[in-house]
């Protein structure tokens, strides 16, 4: 099962090798939609390790993850892996508002029936 976060980006960490065949990047996010802001922090692993690069701190992104957890030591640790990131943009409008539009005629014209 996957899920949608909004934010704002705060910071993108290195991209770490955890081992020979396993790397691993962090990022932090703000979340934009929420009365009480939370700052959250993603992580991409392997070939997703550079889906980050092409945004910028300040940016506002819409992030597909998944969850995954594990038991370690009596301990358990929860990951949010990132499956995909895009762009929102802030200046769109988010309804699509009808035109207004506005008419004036003269009161006199009322009378004179057309037919």
């Amino acid at each position: 099962m996957s899920y949608v976060f909004n934010g704002c980006l705060q910071h993108i960490g290195d991209t770490e090798q955890k081992s020979a065949r396993f790397t691993a990047r962090e990022f932090v996010v703000n979340s934009i939609d929420d009365t009480y802001p939370q700052t959250i922090k993603f992580q991409l692993t392997q070939h997703r390790c550079e889906l980050i690069e092409q945004f910028a701190c300040g940016e506002t992104l819409a992030i597909t993850f998944d969850l995954s957890g594990r038991e370690w030591n009596g301990r358990v640790f929860v990951n949010l892996n990132v499956l995909d990131i895009n762009a929102i943009d802030a200046k769109a409008p988010a309804v699509n508002n009808p035109p207004i539009i506005t008419s004036t005629f003269d009161v006199d014209e009322l009378d004179d029936i057309p037919f």
